[in-house]
Parts: C-alpha cells; structure tokens; sequence
C-alpha cells in the first residue's frame, strides 16, 4: 500500500517538500490502522469473553441441575445447581407452604436446606412415629455426589427417614401433575399394580398411605408374574412394626 500511494502521489505537481510530508503523513496512518484495529478486535473479544463467563457463571449458579423432594404429608422440593446450592423451594400443598414461609434457604447447601427443613418446628408436629419421612433425589448424569449426601444425611435426622433414587426425567412428568417428583415415583410404583390410580388420587394422599396400598397389593400378587414390578422398583417393606430403620436405594 505505501508504494501505491508514492506512485499517486508522483503524478501530482505541488511543492515537492509538501509532497513528500503528506506522503510520509498518509503511509504512517495507514501503518498504525491496522495496529489499532488489532487493538479495537482484540479489546472487543476480550469483552465478549468475560461477558459469555459471565453469563455462564450466572446460568451454572441458577440452572437447576439436581433435585430432592422431601415427602411425609408436607410435600416439599428442593432445586440444586451444580454446585450443591438450594436454586429454589417449592411447596406441592398447604403443609409444605406453612413450612417454606419460615424458611429462607435460596443459596444454602442441599444438606444444610435439608436439616432445616426436617428439623422445622411446623414439619415436626407431622412426624409422629407412624409417619413415613421420605427422600428422593434426582440428578443428572454428571452430578455424582447429591446421592451419597443425602444417603449421609439420612442416617443423622431426628426421624428414620427412607432414601430413594429416581430418574430425573419424571421431574417435568411430575409437576405438570402438581406433585413432587419423589410423590410422583410412588404414584408410579403403585400404579403398576393398580391401573386405576390416578396421579390426582395421590395428590390427596399422604406418602405413607400411598406405599401403604403399593405393600398391600404387593402382598396379593405373584412376583414372578410377568406384571409384577421389578425388584428394584417394588415396595420392599414399610411396616415399621418390623423394621423401624428400613430404607430403599435402587
């Protein structure tokens, strides 16, 4: 490009020191340009780095990832992110809204929401001794260790609780019925041996009547029938009367 505008530059007559001062002026301007168009691209991609980490940050601290539905009659759900944080609360009926109102537990740690929750004054008066306390989870693939906490945890409440595993795809299922997810796995144990039940039955029903009924058909059906649940989605046993500290993990 410099020689380009020399050869320009030489088919006009003028002062020959004018000339050549605004040869000189032209050829060093267009050498910076490209210098401080770097500047400008390399500035501007630099922006947009820290923005798209900034965005993604925000999105791995409000995307939930992971979920626990904790269930006795108070039915309650906890939304976690990738790093283990309460995302959100949300009550399924009026017990588990009386709970949540005296409860601030948005960024807390799953463990830590968990305890608050159980060891709630209002969700106390529920846990007599013949109320079943139930945990289910759910994660993603990529999130190993919410399982094994809550397995952890479990074994240190104040009430025997049960510990369920669940896919994560019935979450969505679930509340597009208006339950939690860990209600909605019960409905869909007992829904294998009654056709009939319907998700807005067990909406009404508490967790221990709901495994109640699954026990009792159970108990009526052969579980070498080609009907019969599996082993590992079958009530095994909730009579407290024989096993106070029984829990179910598939």
């Amino acid at each position: 490009m410099a020689n380009d505008i020399r050869d320009a530059f030489d088919h006009i007559k003028a002062d020959e020191h004018l000339i050549e001062s605004t040869k000189q002026f032209i050829t060093q301007n267009n050498q910076k340009k490209p210098r401080m168009r770097f500047q400008k691209t390399f500035a501007t991609a630099c922006a947009a780095l820290l923005l798209a980490i900034g965005i993604t940050g925000y999105s791995w601290t409000k995307t939930p990832v992971s979920y626990i539905s904790i269930d006795v009659n108070p039915s309650i759900e906890l939304s976690l992110n990738r790093f283990g944080r309460v995302v959100s609360a949300t009550a399924f009926n009026a017990e588990g809204r009386k709970i949540l109102e005296t409860l601030s537990l948005k960024g807390k740690r799953d463990t830590t929401a968990v305890h608050e929750i159980i060891e709630n004054e209002t969700m106390q008066t529920f846990l007599s001794d013949e109320a079943e306390l139930v945990l289910t989870v759910a994660e993603e693939k990529t999130q190993r260790g919410l399982n094994r906490r809550m397995k952890a945890c479990s074994n240190h409440l104040s009430h025997e609780c049960q510990h369920i595993r669940a896919d994560i795809e019935i979450v969505e299922d679930a509340h597009s019925y208006g339950l939690s997810f860990g209600k909605y796995y019960a409905y869909l144990q007992l829904s294998q041996y009654d056709s009939g039940v319907t998700p807005e039955d067990c909406k009404h029903m508490d967790i221990s009547t709901i495994h109640e009924l699954t026990c009792e058909h159970e108990q009526n059906e052969t579980t070498d029938g080609e009907n019969a649940p599996s082993k590992e989605t079958r009530c095994h046993h909730h009579d407290k009367k024989h096993n106070q500290s029984h829990k179910q993990e598939n």
